[in-house]
């Protein structure tokens, strides 16, 4: 993230932090980028993970936010495979519906500005 960021001159603040406990001031970030990270959380990571993003986005500010959109399956929990040299590891995954995801975000105080399916299931929201 780091070098694409100064090839396009992006001035961006970047930090690594959990989800559920980010490391920025309240009422200070201007926008969000959530890509690929809400569904690898269980339930209670991911109400606190919203949470910490309406604590931290400033006023009105917008997130993006993309899961992935793999409901192959009834069950909403499951475990996918996932190779990295060669070696299998199992990753946990949440599968959402799109009415989920939103639904969660208006939850939380967030307004859901636009919508798209289709890989991913993806949400432009705004805090309120």
């Amino acid at each position: 993230a780091k070098e694409y960021c100064k090839k396009h001159e992006f001035k961006v603040k970047l930090k690594k932090a959990r989800a559920e406990k980010l490391t920025f001031t309240s009422n200070s970030v201007d926008y969000i980028l959530n890509i690929a990270t809400l569904h690898h959380l269980n339930k209670k990571e991911q109400e606190k993970s919203i949470k910490e993003m309406k604590r931290v986005l400033k006023p009105k500010a917008l997130a993006l936010v993309a899961v992935w959109n793999i409901k192959k399956s009834k069950a909403q929990e499951k475990y996918i495979s996932w190779k990295v040299k060669g070696k299998t590891y199992w990753r946990y995954y949440y599968l959402f519906t799109l009415s989920e995801l939103k639904n969660l975000f208006k939850k939380h105080g967030f307004s859901i500005i636009k919508q798209k399916t289709g890989k991913n299931l993806i949400i432009l929201v705004r805090k309120i």
